[in-house]
């Protein structure tokens, strides 16, 4: 989005005990591309995978509500890396969501 600045906090997730250690600091991000730091992978869980959460949040003057971090989780299969969960804020009372068959305003 032209005018956007993007910022990312990377945590390294430890799966079997469900807790997260934030790894460095924010940073702001200029890539449509990052490579995973080394140290946000957190400990091999039992069947050998890893995982990291990046923390994205979005700063432009006409979406304040932006802000809220979208968090990504990924996993490191070895060979394979893939996305296990995405969670966007949902907090922008212009959305309007359906549930079962009506519009609500979503609060």
């Amino acid at each position: 989005q032209p005018g956007a600045i993007y910022k990312m906090q990377w945590s390294a997730l430890n799966n079997l005990q469900n807790e997260e250690q934030p790894v460095g600091g924010e940073i702001e991000v200029n890539e449509m591309r990052l490579a995973v730091p080394q140290s946000a992978w957190g400990p091999k869980d039992d069947v050998n995978y890893r995982y990291a959460v990046a923390r994205i949040r979005t700063f432009h003057p006409d979406y304040p509500h932006w802000q809220e971090p979208l968090v990504l989780t990924l996993r490191d299969k070895g060979e394979k890396f893939d996305v296990v969960g995405i969670e966007r804020p949902r907090k922008n009372a212009k959305v309007k969501m359906k549930k079962k068959g009506k519009n609500t305003d979503q609060k």
